[in-house]
């Protein structure tokens, strides 16, 4: 089971898997294999239509909530002044800069008019944990060559760290595990990311850009030698995965947090 294909992961959370738990993860039992939950597929390319109830609830709050005029952060209802100051840290921001110019200079025409978004959009509150297409917006990481998709990642590794950007990859490997135990390429899929770009990368100004899948979000602003990096979500629905060279680039035996 260890390294057979279909039985790298041991435990598939959301998917049906037996014995999935909290907690410690656990074997399956010898012998058994692995059940993905028949339901209807759900595209993650493009907007269904029509929504089944459930994901057109999910949308209808989703939009509702963007609705809302954006006030400041705080938790009793009443906005929380002066939390953070603007100020120099000395940690130059210039490589993340220069990845951000190098990955818009490779966009064509069509790709820059999905991507980019001005500084104060509300795309970056348009993002969706969930794997359906509900609210995706920027440009596919699918569609695009492995050249940009190299610069993207570029960007991604210049403003996380080390253990950041091996999480996010994590994350983006294990989706792809996921499409190969149920056989869902429209769903699922290492690639099947949105990558937006807000303002215009400088050093006099704010700008950012944001990263939007299944389990795998990432919002980055910067000002000036400032990062802000909030909100982000890495999560992934494998409790446990075996030793497997495609999805961690490496031979030993990998557990995701």
């Amino acid at each position: 089971m260890a390294t057979s294909r279909r039985g790298f992961l041991k435990m598939v959370a959301g998917l049906g898997a037996t014995g999935c738990a909290h907690g410690e993860p656990k074997s399956l039992p010898q012998g058994a294999q692995l059940r993905p939950r028949q339901r209807p597929s759900i595209s993650r390319r493009s907007l269904s239509a029509p929504l089944p109830d459930g994901l057109r609830k999910y949308a209808e709050s989703a939009e509702a909530s963007v609705a809302q005029e954006f006030k400041d952060i705080t938790t009793d209802g009443h906005v929380v002044s002066d939390l953070f100051s603007i100020q120099k840290t000395g940690t130059s921001t210039e490589p993340i800069r220069d990845a951000a110019e190098a990955l818009v200079t490779s966009l064509g025409a069509e790709q820059k008019a999905k991507a980019l978004f001005p500084l104060h959009s509300d795309a970056w509150r348009r993002w969706s944990n969930i794997h359906p297409f509900i609210m995706r917006h920027g440009v596919c990481l699918d569609e695009m060559t492995s050249g940009q998709r190299d610069r993207i990642l570029a960007l991604v590794r210049a403003s996380l760290s080390r253990a950041g950007f091996e999480t996010a990859r994590g994350v983006m490997k294990l989706n792809e595990a996921i499409k190969e135990i149920t056989n869902r390429p429209e769903e699922y899929g290492e690639w099947l990311y949105w990558l937006s770009v807000m303002g215009r990368p400088a050093s006099d100004e704010p700008w950012g850009w944001q990263i939007d899948g299944h389990h795998l979000i990432i919002n980055c602003v910067v000002v000036g030698d400032q990062i802000v990096m909030t909100p982000i979500r890495a999560l992934s629905g494998a409790c446990c995965c075996g030793s497997w060279r495609r999805t961690w680039g490496g031979s030993g035996p990998a557990t995701p947090r």
